[in-house]
């Protein structure tokens, strides 16, 4: 049972457990897509300390500027965020990432310097986790490994506010979404066609790397924009390689969509295919308008489903050879016990 306590908690002389269950009664979790419950991630980094803590405010999707707004105007309440998170995890090693030399100037009047400011250039990759923690700590997260396996925490900006609204004793009931390129809180469990105030087909996120949103469909914490869908304009594919030129991770997009549309998975598409991170550039550039992401996910749960059915076939053709290898040793051990009983000598006296 939930016991959340809405009084507000003096943070810098708590006690990490108490700042650390104040945030899971709260039930935050990381807004910037995934949604993991940010008090675990806090605990999975301390068990890999000393931690380092990232606030991330690097958009990556074209056409969202969520973060940056939240950043402009609540920048104090984000670094906050970030110390408290600093002092859960007992370390000084606490950085903010940006994309603007302005927010640069005025996080640096804010804190009093046990606070690293980044500035980075936005791009479809640098807003991404692992790519983010190799830009500003050289260091390699390994793709069956997580940050917080290094003791590396990373959160988005957003999150670190609803972690300060927590401690403040406020559950968090709204975010700053990119609603159809225009910038306002927007309260969750909102109807979504309601918010954006459209009859219109609408994507959850950006156009290029978003969903597109079911009838009813509401918005929740790890939702940063309401777009709207373009995918009714989408023509044949003209074979002109932009998308796989545009892929930061010179992935063979072309490949995938020729691939799509035959309906069939070449090696090269089998052992690639989970390497894309969905950024969208090559959304961005298709001359067509075809949504090469949807492509990517429609390929990835039709290769998913082929690998269920061969484990699938595989787990009953163990099963038959077990059951075959089964009545192979009855009939031997029946065979054997039959020359043992005419071989017997018997006394007829």
């Amino acid at each position: 049972m939930n016991s959340y306590d809405p009084t507000e908690i003096d943070w810098f002389n708590e006690s990490p457990t108490t700042l650390l269950g104040r945030i899971r009664d709260a039930n935050v979790v990381g807004m910037g897509g995934a949604g993991y419950p940010a008090a675990e991630k806090i605990e999975k980094g301390l068990r890999n300390a000393p931690c380092t803590i990232i606030a991330n405010g690097v958009e990556s999707d074209p056409g969202v500027s969520a973060d940056q707004t939240l950043l402009n105007q609540r920048l104090l309440d984000v670094i906050t965020g970030l110390r408290i998170v600093g002092h859960i995890a007992h370390t000084k090693q606490l950085h903010l990432v940006v994309t603007s030399s302005d927010l640069v100037n005025k996080a640096n009047k804010l804190n009093s310097r046990e606070i690293k400011v980044h500035l980075i250039r936005p791009t479809f990759q640098n807003g991404e986790e692992r790519e983010l923690i190799k830009l500003i700590l050289q260091k390699q997260v390994e793709p069956s490994s997580y940050p917080t396996d290094l003791g590396i925490i990373v959160f988005n900006v957003h999150t670190l506010f609803a972690i300060l609204e927590a401690v403040r004793g406020k559950k968090l009931t709204q975010r700053i979404m990119t609603v159809l390129g225009e910038d306002r809180w927007v309260k969750f469990g909102e109807a979504i066609h309601s918010v954006a105030d459209a009859d219109q087909s609408l994507r959850t996120g950006c156009y290029e790397t978003g969903y597109v949103a079911i009838n009813g469909q509401q918005t929740v914490p790890t939702m940063n924009a309401i777009s709207a869908d373009a995918v009714d304009l989408a023509l044949p594919c003209i074979k002109c390689g932009w998308c796989t030129s545009a892929c930061p991770l010179t992935l063979p997009v072309e490949l995938y969509q020729s691939e799509f549309e035959r309906n069939q998975l070449s090696e090269t598409t089998r052992s690639s295919l989970f390497s894309c991170n969905e950024c969208g550039a090559c959304v961005t550039v298709c001359p067509s308008h075809i949504h090469l992401v949807d492509t990517i996910r429609q390929l990835r749960t039709k290769l998913a489903g082929e690998e269920f059915h061969l484990e699938r076939a595989a787990e009953a053709r163990k099963r038959y050879e077990a059951r075959i290898q089964r009545l192979q040793n009855q009939s031997s051990r029946e065979t054997a016990n039959r020359v043992e009983r005419m071989h017997k000598t018997h006394d007829w006296s």
